[in-house]
């Protein structure tokens, strides 16, 4: 059994990678505000299946850690 200390700290810090990816991916995509990867943008995102990834998976793996996060506050020690 790992203590709750343990488990917030394991999704906030989840929560900081996931930033990061969804930061970088935005930021090499081929927008108007593209600042990485001008030789080769981040294409893939804007066809199926990959299309998935930025419109359902991010966005569900960011509400499973936040439901994990407010779960653990509730929680009475």
């Amino acid at each position: 059994m790992l203590s709750r200390g343990i488990l917030l700290g394991w999704n906030f810090l989840c929560l900081a990678l996931l930033a990061n990816i969804m930061i970088t991916a935005v930021l090499s995509a081929p927008f108007p505000c593209q600042q990485l990867a001008f030789e080769q943008p981040n294409v893939g995102v804007l066809y199926f299946p990959f299309a998935w990834l930025p419109g359902f998976v991010l966005p569900m793996v960011l509400l499973a850690h936040l439901v994990s996060i407010r779960q653990l506050l509730k929680i009475k020690v």
